[in-house]
């Protein structure tokens, strides 16, 4: 694959990923959105603060978590425990997962090449991400997964163990349509360095994004529960891969 081939497969893994983030934070901010509790949502997850009071107090929600600590989050109110704490975490692995599931299936759409490439790299983003993830997740005492096992008594490793299994299947398949091991190897190298370039830039854009809505300025207003250059980005990411996709005609022949 030549080197200019292989850089369109890396932008378009970039973008895709972003997407994938999005439909993960989708799924939390949806139930929030439900519920009521009007969250204001950034990359990575709602908008909070931890290390000293926001400048207006009176537009979040002060909580004490994590060992007592004291935070802010920017919500009207939040789900106190039980079943709403429960649909609220889980929330985002299941729409993690069933993106994933409709990106195979986009995948195999051999009618349509633009949505087949675009439901091959989302599919194998995705499962590749949260296989990784979830092989790290033993080792990280919060998150979703344990705030769903603390309010069903559960073991966290019994949730990560199910999803783990459920990301690392989707993953075989999504390589499995590729049609040699080159190429598959080549997929996942360009979803691999997607994501870590996409995973640095959000983090980075988050900071920014808290610090902004913390300074109340008017272009980081919530719409659709989402911070405005949030929404933009994901608008914008969602195009271009579509962009990359349709164009892409000569590195994903051999799809």
């Amino acid at each position: 694959m030549p080197k200019r081939d292989f850089i369109q497969l890396v932008l378009l893994a970039f973008l895709v990923n972003i997407l994938c983030q999005a439909a993960h934070e989708s799924g939390h901010l949806l139930v929030y959105q439900a519920y009521g509790y009007v969250p204001t949502w950034g990359f990575i997850g709602l908008v909070q603060r931890w290390d000293e009071p926001p400048l207006h107090p009176e537009n979040w929600l002060q909580v004490n978590e994590y060992g007592g600590q004291t935070g802010w989050l920017r919500l009207k109110g939040q789900p106190d425990g039980g079943a709403e704490e429960v649909v609220a975490a889980a929330a985002g692995p299941l729409a993690s997962a069933l993106f994933a599931l409709l990106a195979l299936a986009f995948s195999r759409r051999k009618d349509n090449p633009a949505l087949r490439r675009f439901g091959q790299m989302f599919a194998l983003s995705m499962s590749l991400g949260m296989t990784f993830y979830y092989l790290r997740s033993p080792w990280r005492a919060y998150g979703d997964e344990y705030d769903i096992a603390v309010q069903l008594g559960i073991h966290k490793s019994a949730l990560d163990l199910a999803f783990g299994l459920f990301f690392a299947v989707c993953l075989f398949f999504a390589l499995k349509n590729l049609a040699s091991w080159p190429l598959r190897l080549r997929w996942a190298w360009a979803a691999f360095f997607g994501s870590i370039l996409s995973g640095m830039a959000l983090f980075l854009a988050d900071g920014w994004v808290r610090e902004m809505v913390n300074l109340e300025n008017p272009f980081f207003v919530p719409v659709l529960g989402y911070s405005l250059p949030v929404l933009l980005v994901y608008l914008l990411a969602g195009l271009g891969a579509w962009l990359v996709s349709a164009r892409g005609s000569m590195v994903f022949n051999s799809v």
